[in-house]
């Protein structure tokens, strides 16, 4: 029975060592993409450089037409960019050509 628990003591540090590696890493990656993308995230609109088309990701619009939260809100700051001069088109990205498909 000593065996087993000694096996199962050392089973149980490495998955502890395991668990606490993978939440280090998942801290470093996201400390990384941080700040490297500190500088392209704008909190004013008039910071934003100008650019002659804007890309916007698409989501789901439900069968009465509607935009869901998330591409109202894409399509309302896409916009304000077009409306403040920092943009001169949109590209519109999505794909729903099946009820069971949605890219999102």
């Amino acid at each position: 029975m000593d065996r087993f628990r000694k096996i199962s003591i050392i089973g149980t540090k490495y998955i502890i060592i395991f668990s606490i590696s993978i939440v280090i890493i998942v801290f470093l990656i996201n400390a990384f993409i941080w700040v490297s993308t500190k500088k392209r995230i704008y909190k004013n609109i008039k910071e934003i450089p100008k650019a002659y088309t804007v890309l916007v990701p698409g989501a789901m619009v439900w069968s009465n037409g509607k935009l869901s939260g998330i591409l109202e809100d894409r399509m309302n700051k896409a916009f304000n960019l077009y409306e403040s001069g920092k943009v001169k088109r949109f590209l519109l990205s999505g794909d729903h050509r099946s009820r069971y498909y949605d890219d999102l």
